[in-house]
């Protein structure tokens, strides 16, 4: 995964409406740092001060977990689940992009993610 600041994804927004080279034009919205699911986990972890014990689960158990709550969240409780199927389908899938064009359009200054989420979590 490629997380980006939402600050960013506002900033690109709003300077799309007035950049003529933005016109008809699609931009990968991603940072520039490449992480696991675990790497994003431990970096909120360590900002946070805490531990936690990460166990992983086999695709087809967490299919059957996000199946299970969203028949119990969606019917019985009437919220959305923590957990859903769209969402396993989406960590299957590649999330790669290429931050440049619109770093350099929207004129972008990039941050470490470490960085970036230590100030947003930071009180």
């Amino acid at each position: 995964m490629q997380p980006v600041p939402v600050e960013d994804v506002a900033t690109c927004f709003v300077k799309s409406l007035t950049k003529p080279a933005a016109i008809n034009q699609s931009f990968d919205l991603c940072g520039h740092d490449v992480l696991s699911f675990n790497e994003i986990l431990d970096a909120i972890l360590q900002v946070t001060g805490r531990s936690r014990l990460k166990l992983h689960l086999p695709m087809n158990l967490a299919r059957i977990q996000a199946t299970m709550l969203e028949f119990i969240f969606t019917r019985l409780l009437g919220e959305p689940p923590p957990l859903n199927r769209d969402q396993l389908i989406m960590l299957g899938e590649d999330n790669m992009g290429n931050p440049q064009p619109a770093d350099d359009l929207f004129g972008l200054k990039p941050i470490p993610f470490n960085e970036g989420i230590a100030r947003y979590l930071k009180p």
